[in-house]
């Protein structure tokens, strides 16, 4: 009897989202959605093995090739200044691990794996080694004070995006993915395109409205939730800074005016964004321009509403959370391997996504990462 886990990651530069599904041989599965501040910090084997941190889904010690690390909230109280230029190699790797360990610790040892990773367009040319690295550390590495073993049936690395262009049934379209340091436009032209076409407009994210403030915030990932907060009208300023925050709003209205005035022009510049018959708009910075959006788009705009509403029937407690449009694309990835509990009668089978180069099937990513 071997279970299984279906584990799609998002690595974000502000948080990592996650869907989990743990299925057991002959019982119906266990599914949950994980977020965790992207924060993470390395540490030595001393103060490593001296703490007594208790690893769970949003926070871990955890240890591979010889490196020890904080992810998650306790990297984020520990950070004097939030670093979200954090998409390094091995970094990468602990934020993935310790989703992943949270996993096998609930499903135990000697369970298979079946892995996705989402990551910037801008890292492609680091995707295959990252395979290679997550099947081979993966399979073997200290999570708290255990060491977790799992066999890697499948891993695969994709750049964000994949998940919505498998969504995507009108042609040709757009997708806009507003993150938090980038903005990347993905063009999918017909529904053989798949993900040859992304654009990634670097430092053109969320974070560039607080470049243009008159505002320090004690660290971007701070300013970020605040800046979203004011967004969707929640007024993180005023709750946060009460009198003081007068100026500081008037500045981000300064500042939000600014960027969309320039999006708006880069947009219209641009030919297959005019052309195209819809426009899938997701990412944790969409619902702060959600009216922008629908005005200068008109009837093109689809926010993926039905994915979100899916999403908030399967996960309740991300019902009436903004926060959804950061979900979208993990989810659509996820769903690829995961089949809903409802409907599983079987081990699922799993899907490709589709790219612009051939997708190795299932049986040939598992033979490759066996060899890895």
């Amino acid at each position: 009897m071997t279970t299984k886990i279906f584990l799609t990651v998002d690595v974000g530069a502000s948080l990592t989202k996650a869907f989990l599904q743990i299925a057991p041989d002959g019982k119906l599965p266990i599914e949950e959605c994980i977020t965790q501040p992207s924060a993470v910090l390395r540490t030595t084997e001393s103060l490593y093995e001296e703490s007594d941190h208790d690893n769970s889904a949003h926070s871990s010690l955890l240890g591979y090739g010889g490196m020890y690390w904080q992810t998650g909230q306790i990297a984020e109280t520990n950070l004097r200044q939030t670093n979200t230029d954090q998409h390094k190699h091995p970094e990468a790797i602990a934020k993935v691990l310790s989703i992943a360990g949270y996993a096998i610790s609930k499903a135990g040892n000697g369970c298979e794996m079946y892995l996705d990773l989402l990551l910037p367009q801008s890292e492609e040319p680091s995707f295959a080694q990252m395979k290679r690295d997550l099947a081979k550390y993966v399979s073997k590495f200290l999570y708290g004070p255990k060491q977790l073993t799992c066999a890697p049936r499948f891993v695969n690395v994709l750049p964000e995006s994949a998940g919505i262009v498998s969504y995507a049934k009108v042609y040709p379209s757009i997708i806009l993915m507003f993150g938090h340091k980038d903005f990347t436009l993905t063009k999918v032209k017909d529904e053989h395109s798949g993900l040859g076409y992304i654009q990634t407009w670097a430092g053109r994210g969320s974070l560039m409205i607080q470049h243009h403030m008159n505002w320090t915030p004690s660290n971007e990932l701070t300013g970020a939730k605040l800046i979203f907060s004011q967004g969707v009208g929640q007024k993180g300023l005023e709750k946060t800074l009460g009198e003081k925050a007068g100026p500081i709003v008037a500045s981000l209205r300064q500042a939000r005016d600014l960027y969309w005035v320039n999006l708006q022009h880069q947009l219209s510049s641009d030919i297959d964004v005019v052309q195209a018959k819809r426009i899938y708009v997701a990412g944790g910075g969409a619902p702060a321009w959600s009216k922008q959006l629908k005005e200068f788009f008109s009837g093109k705009m689809d926010s993926l509403g039905p994915v979100i509403r899916t999403i908030g029937q399967e996960f309740p407690e991300w019902s009436k959370s903004p926060m959804t449009y950061r979900l979208t694309d993990a989810y659509l990835v996820w769903r690829q391997s995961a089949d809903r509990p409802e409907t599983l009668q079987a081990p699922p089978t799993r899907k490709s996504v589709k790219t612009t180069k051939t997708t190795k099937s299932a049986k040939r990513a598992k033979a490759e990462v066996s060899n890895v």
